[in-house]
């Protein structure tokens, strides 16, 4: 059947297993066709094609990874860590850049970033800067729970698993000899 533009009014669709298709009307009142997979089906598949030893070892890596499920995230870990900060001065004379990293068990860095600090800078106001720089960066959520600063010092929390990483924290200008000491 065919309107008299010859576009035909009904369309087959068909689609195999682990497939959903479904089926709406837009507001222009064309048909809509959304095909998409179904993850309870490769789940399932995932599954009966492993182990429970694999799976096991596959969760353990994605732990490792950072990855985590839909149904919650990672929990802190129970230990504490502080950065404490200081310099000769109460302010930074020069712009100072501030170098964080992430490294894995191995030493490997697996986040590294930086931001500059203008000259004038208070240093509790440095500190403060740095917890919101770990904090606001997705990829160091995976790892750090929590970063908080009071005056001169920064404390955070490793995610659990994860109290084997280790966090270094540097400045790029020694005009202020601007140092950080980092106790995990």
């Amino acid at each position: 059947m065919f309107d008299s533009e010859i576009v035909p009014l009904v369309t087959r669709v068909v689609a195999g297993d682990g497939i959903i298709l479904s089926y709406n009307v837009n507001s222009d009142q064309e048909a809509v066709y959304t095909a998409s997979i179904d993850p309870a089906y490769i789940t399932s598949n995932i599954q009966s094609s492993f182990d429970q030893d694999a799976l096991d070892r596959l969760a353990a890596i994605e732990a490792r990874l950072g990855i985590t499920s839909s149904n919650g995230g990672a929990s802190p870990s129970e230990t504490t860590n502080t950065v404490v900060i200081a310099a000769d001065n109460a302010t930074t004379v020069v712009d100072t850049t501030i170098n964080w990293s992430i490294q894995s068990v191995d030493g490997d860095n697996i986040i590294s970033r930086s931001f500059v600090l203008s000259a004038g800078t208070l240093l509790s106001t440095g500190m403060r800067l740095i917890a919101r720089s770990v904090t606001s960066d997705t990829s160091a959520s995976k790892y750090v729970s929590s970063f908080t600063a009071s005056d001169a010092t920064g404390t955070f929390v490793w995610n659990s698993g994860f109290d084997d990483f280790s966090f270094t924290i540097s400045a790029g200008s020694t005009a202020d000899n601007v140092t950080f000491t980092v106790t995990q």
